[in-house]
């Protein structure tokens, strides 16, 4: 069947073929601040390493394992390993680190490399490890890279049998079997395009796989040791029958049969072909021969995962002359060491005395030949990571592992190596806060996403919109959307905390301080309240609403129209309002969990700090540099607008945005102090007297509710509370969890673990 030629003339099958669903699986080594292999055991905080769907370890106690799940899209398979090596970060033991080399650090002997600790029904898997420790060694194993999991769209596979009348799964197979052929025949080039090994510490012995002595590893040219002919690979070439999944497993079989292999993951290809449990249909490609990367904080760059989904579509269009032989695959191995060893200066076996560049600059012109034939939405990024190749082929020198090799030559392997994995702390750090597979969820809900992780709790998106999440681990499963609304809660509860009139009456029948006012269903019955409150300052807010909207704060209360403007703005955001008398003191915001009250905050209005030079424009716009302000609550923090709100709330301090603070003196731009409208979040909790925490769980238990946030007016919070120093002014449904994980100021109070241990995933 002609595969190209039925993509080639039709344009919906063109679009699917660029879809996919992407993997990731990184090995990092965990050492100490000398560069020497850790010997602690796996950390406890990352929870089980026998069931732990995204964190496990690999062949050493030391030596962890991260996966990604299949993912839509590149972006989010690279940014799934991000978190991950964030959540791996902060459990790491003082004074550890991850190893950024695919080459293994400072080693012990190597029968004193640890090997992975399992007990109960997990044991089995030391035997595995011992068996390898006998055949390879030790150090070997402790090698690490990066692997590329692939697979085609449903939708591809069926409208392309369609296109070509044959059997999805005839089809199914041809097509992922022409491809593993294609990579197979041409790995050579990937292994010199992402090689990042060539050089290893002096303490690494490998064992010789024929003679089994340890032998020192020097390759004085090399670029990849890991791919090369004394790295990470079976004692012998294993040719297996790439022409039907049926051959391919008859001779996995035979291998395992004849000694060669003990399982199936014994087998050490830089390409494998994945098959469904217990069935021999194939569910996705791995590919195996992508070095760590010290120079990217995820040990592997976008670049380079651009690259490989381009080869793989070129390996589906690109024409075979014949299928891959016994012949052909000794050939391609021996192409592959040579490359590992010599890069793109090796001679081309089809041309001695020609270096292997020319073939390399040819297959790389063809790939861009091909891949113009069926027009592909080439973005700007996938071409960029094209030329970024081509130019380290054509330009050898400035290659990325040359640059490697000349820092390493410099400042030694060790010292070179903790310099990069210091350097990758400091980039993960950066926004260590964000879930980076998921950068359009809500933050509340990307945190809880991130501590399901770090449990080793499946979850799904059921509707990525609303933030709707399934947790699932054993028999167990919850839903939660928006990160607070739980099965906790009583559906009856929530509609009460909407309610702020019926919030306040249940309240006040429980003897619980809150704000005295009237309620209106009628903008001109509001307006003719003037003469009532007059005088008086109030707070005017729309019965029902979230992050501050229509709320305005009015102290003085002596403009009529100023008065009018209020209620106008809160009936847009609701068909009801409350006129209420205005609480002095400070607000904090309590957030309670199965009544207890487990964090405080106080939240400041949006202000900035003069310097005496800038003007309040240009201090905003410096403010909102801050990483941890963003837009459409993805951050801890929302920048500040300069709207109609804040520019009203400066003219009555007698300001406008071209005014210039003096040096020191804080300059607050609106009335309400919430995070959603720029304010500052500081955290509270270990500093307010505990008899407001009783209060706060009291009124937490008059309206039944099990997860809130409850905003509390209190004038000092040093004394007791007791009447008239303090107010309840709000109960929040939906309140957000991340300006508590992620203050402004303060300490971290981990609401994310709270919910979840709420919620019975211990």
């Amino acid at each position: 069947m002609d595969i190209a030629k039925a993509i080639a003339g039709n344009p919906r099958l063109q679009k699917l073929l660029w879809k996919g669903h992407f993997g990731l699986e990184t090995e990092r080594l965990r050492v100490d601040e000398t560069g020497r292999l850790a010997h602690t055991p796996h950390p406890e905080g990352l929870g089980s390493k026998v069931d732990h769907p995204f964190i496990t370890t690999d062949f050493s106690e030391s030596q962890l394992e991260l996966i990604s799940p299949p993912m839509d899209s590149l972006q989010e398979a690279h940014g799934f390993i991000q978190t991950l090596l964030n959540v791996v970060r902060s459990e790491l033991p003082a004074g550890e680190r991850l190893w950024p080399q695919s080459m293994p650090p400072i080693l012990p002997e190597d029968h004193q490399i640890p090997l992975a600790r399992f007990d109960g029904d997990a044991s089995g898997r030391i035997e595995y490890r011992e068996y390898l420790s006998r055949v390879y060694g030790r150090s070997r194993q402790t090698i690490s890279g990066s692997h590329f999991n692939f697979s085609f769209r449903a939708e591809f596979l069926e409208q392309l049998a369609g296109e070509t009348d044959t059997k999805v799964e005839t089809l199914k197979e041809a097509v992922y079997l022409k491809v593993v052929r294609n990579l197979m025949r041409h790995r050579w080039l990937l292994v010199g395009l992402l090689g990042r090994s060539p050089v290893a510490h002096e303490s690494l012995h490998l064992k010789e796989l024929s003679s089994g002595t340890l032998l020192p590893v020097c390759c004085e040219h090399g670029v990849s040791i890991r791919c090369s002919a004394i790295g990470y690979r079976n004692p012998e070439s294993l040719l297996t029958d790439y022409s039907s999944i049926e051959g391919y497993s008859a001779d996995l079989n035979h291998l395992i049969e004849q000694g060669k292999l003990l399982n199936p993951n014994e087998l050490y290809l830089p390409v494998r072909i994945k098959t469904v449990p217990d069935g021999d249909a194939v569910s996705h490609i791995e590919l195996r021969m992508i070095d760590l990367d010290p120079q990217e904080k995820t040990g592997v760059s976008l670049h380079s995962l651009r690259f490989l989904h381009l080869f793989i579509i070129y390996s589906l269009l690109k024409e075979e002359s014949n299928g891959f032989s016994p012949d052909e695959q000794v050939q391609a191995d021996n192409l592959q060491n040579e490359v590992a060893c010599w890069g793109f200066a090796a001679e081309d076996p089809q041309s001695p005395s020609t270096p292997i560049q020319k073939r390399a600059l040819h297959i790389l012109k063809e790939l861009q030949s091909q891949l113009a034939k069926v027009p592909l939405p080439l973005t700007k990024e996938y071409l960029t990571a094209l030329q970024h190749f081509q130019e380290a082929v054509e330009h050898g020198e400035s290659a990325p592992v040359n640059h490697l090799k000349r820092a390493i030559a410099e400042k030694g392997f060790i010292a070179y190596h903790l310099e990069r994995g210091q350097a990758q702390i400091d980039k993960l750090e950066q926004d260590a806060f964000k879930f980076h597979a998921y950068l359009d969820l809500e933050l509340s809900t990307q945190l809880l996403l991130k501590a399901a992780v770090r449990r080793g709790i499946h979850f799904e998106l059921l509707d990525r919109k609303q933030n709707f999440i399934r947790l699932t681990r054993d028999a167990k499963q919850e839903y939660v959307m928006q990160a607070t609304k739980t099965s906790l809660d009583p559906y009856s509860s929530i509609l009460a905390m909407e309610n702020k009139k019926v919030t306040k009456q249940i309240l006040r029948e429980k003897g619980i301080a809150t704000p005295t006012g009237l309620d209106f269903a009628d903008i001109d019955e509001a307006r003719a309240s003037w003469e009532r409150f007059r005088g008086q300052a109030v707070v005017i807010k729309p019965l029902s609403t979230n992050f501050g909207l229509g709320i305005s704060i009015l102290k003085e209360n002596s403009d009529e129209a100023a008065f009018e403007q209020a209620i106008a703005t809160a009936f847009k955001e609701d068909q009801q309002i409350l006129i209420e008398a205005y609480e002095t003191g400070n607000e904090y915001r309590f957030f309670l969990i199965d009544d207890q009250v487990v964090a405080i905050l106080r939240r400041l209005p949006a202000n900035v700090i003069g310097d005496g030079r800038l003007s309040i424009r240009e201090l905003v716009a410096l403010k909102n540099k801050d990483p941890l302000r963003g837009k459409g609550y993805v951050t801890p923090l929302e920048r500040i607008e300069l709207k109609e709100p804040e520019q009203r709330y400066l003219q009555a301090q007698g300001l406008d945005l071209e005014s210039v603070p003096d040096a020191g003196k804080t300059i607050f731009l609106r009335e309400n102090s919430n995070i959603s409208t720029g304010g500052d979040s500081i955290d509270y909790t270990d500093r307010i007297h505990s008899s407001y925490a009783g209060i706060a769980s009291a009124a937490a238990n008059a309206l039944r509710v099990k997860i809130t946030g409850l905003d509390m007016i209190i004038q000092d919070i040093d004394r007791p509370a007791g009447a008239g120093n303090h107010s309840i002014i709000e109960m929040n449904f939906n309140p957000a969890i991340h300006i508590h994980c992620h203050p402004h100021h303060g300490e971290n109070r981990r609401l994310d673990e709270r919910i979840l241990s709420a919620l019975g995933f211990m």
